[in-house]
């Protein structure tokens, strides 16, 4: 396998790698970006080495394997990717058994495209795909390196490799996605395969052929922060008198801090601290808090209550990677964690960041969160369990204590519904059409109450 980053800002430490479809090389991802994170293409299956070096110096590390690509990455990672080193991955129209009447493409169609390849039948192989050129104007340009002349004898050898490899490494799989109208991989084949995959992702089906624009998915799995943090910057204003799921959210964390704990405590970092809702609740119950520093997408009002008072605008996961070690004796977070790319990183920074005997306190949200809202499309966000979560923890702090109880709040119309959306900014990573808008009815009734479903997960974590 080659590989060649496509996308690159200096200072990133997050990488997307695209295990790229069989015929294809890095000047057919060229369109490809997100910000905050680098790119790089992973192509040429005729031979299956991996050089793992590409993710040096990477903290976070998401895998987009699409067609080929899907099998390509499980066998990188059964034998030079470590696992452990992906943060999530995501399949895009392809499974670990891309020879298969069972699992993927039937066996004898996979090898009559092997044996009858010619610049014909790859042109047919690539309308079938479905793929559409994009405009040439909108693309960077082409380098002496991007010129492709198709090689047959070495597309069939990629076929015999990515078909005789037996090694098949566990890789995070957060989401299968299915196109319909695949003419390529057989969607109910596909389906079959992923309904029994170990790692149990997502399954979503998508109105597309073969060739979907991956800069979607992109979009979808890495959240757009600035448009997040001007959602809830414009709520701020409104947001305490109508998030009344929040407020018993940052209630309970409270409550969870051990009165021991809420005398020892001087300095506190919050992460995401918004309106000042839980920063107002913990500096009532902290009487020696002395200095706080306040993180969040966009400027915060000043809350005025203690001394000495940090206000910063910044990606709280990117920060946390720079911040300086053993420096708080608190980390708080309420309703904020959900919009991470990788919790492992933050919890293992936490655990930097915090003094000896500092606490870990913070909310986040379990798979089903607003699923109400999730009716027409895949959720914007990238729900852990709560086992992945706890287990993440355990790797990082002495003493864990997490729960979970679902809050459910009901009302009376649809636009009181959407008004309390708009009002706390929680729709921050949904689309502007919100599905509620047209696929329920306009009042709430017994027999069909309109709801929205928090599934708040809390956590009390201690470094030793």
């Amino acid at each position: 396998m080659q590989s060649r980053l496509i996308f690159h800002n200096p200072g990133n430490r997050r990488l997307i790698i695209i295990f790229a479809g069989w015929s294809t090389t890095p000047s057919f991802y060229r369109d490809l970006h997100a910000e905050g994170w680098d790119i790089a293409v992973v192509w040429d299956y005729s031979s299956l080495d991996f050089d793992a070096s590409v993710t040096d110096g990477y903290e976070s590390v998401f895998i987009i394997g699409w067609s080929m690509g899907v099998a390509a990455a499980a066998h990188a990672a059964a034998t030079t990717l470590p696992p452990e080193r992906i943060s999530a991955a995501f399949a895009v129209n392809g499974t670990l058994y891309p020879s298969s009447d069972s699992y993927g493409i039937p066996e004898a169609i996979y090898e009559g495209t092997r044996t009858t390849l010619n610049a014909r039948n790859l042109l047919k192989f690539t309308k079938r795909m479905g793929y559409i050129a994009p405009d040439p104007a909108t693309l960077p340009p082409l380098s002496p390196e991007d010129i492709y002349i198709p090689d047959f004898e070495s597309l069939a050898n990629e076929l015999d490799n990515v078909r005789a490899n037996t090694k098949k490494g566990r890789l995070p799989w957060k989401r299968a996605y299915i196109s319909t109208g695949d003419r390529i991989f057989p969607p109910q084949s596909m389906k079959a395969y992923w309904t029994v995959d170990p790692s149990h992702p997502e399954i979503i089906e998508i109105d597309a052929p073969h060739y979907v624009r991956l800069q979607s998915i992109i979009d979808e799995v890495t959240p757009d922060l600035p448009r997040i943090g001007r959602r809830f910057k414009r709520a701020v204003p409104t947001y305490d008198a109508n998030a009344s799921a929040q407020q018993l959210i940052v209630n309970k964390l409270a409550d969870m801090l051990p009165p021991q704990a809420c005398s020892d405590i001087r300095s506190m970092l919050e992460i995401g601290a918004g309106s000042g809702m839980l920063s107002r609740r913990l500096a009532e119950i902290l009487p020696e808090l002395e200095e706080a520093t306040f993180l969040d997408l966009y400027p915060l009002p000043r809350f005025d209550i203690v001394a000495r008072e940090c206000y910063v605008e910044a990606d709280a996961e990117k920060w946390m990677m720079e911040a300086e070690s053993e420096n708080f004796d608190l980390i708080a977070s309420a309703n904020t964690m959900q919009w991470f790319a990788d919790p492992d990183s933050f919890f293992r920074h936490s655990a930097r960041v915090l003094r000896p005997g500092g606490y870990f306190l913070c909310s986040t949200f379990l798979k089903g969160n607003l699923k109400e809202l999730d009716t027409k499309r895949p959720s914007p966000l990238l729900y852990r369990t709560s086992e992945e979560l706890h287990a993440m923890l355990s790797r990082h702090f002495d003493e864990v204590l997490t729960s979970a109880t679902p809050i459910t709040l009901t009302f009376p119309t649809r636009r009181d519904l959407l008004l309390h959306l708009k009002l706390t900014g929680v729709g921050g990573g949904a689309p502007s059409s919100l599905p509620y808008s047209s696929h329920h009815s306009s009042q709430s009734t017994p027999e069909n109450p309109l709801t929205l479903t928090y599934t708040p997960f809390y956590i009390l974590a201690r470094k030793k």
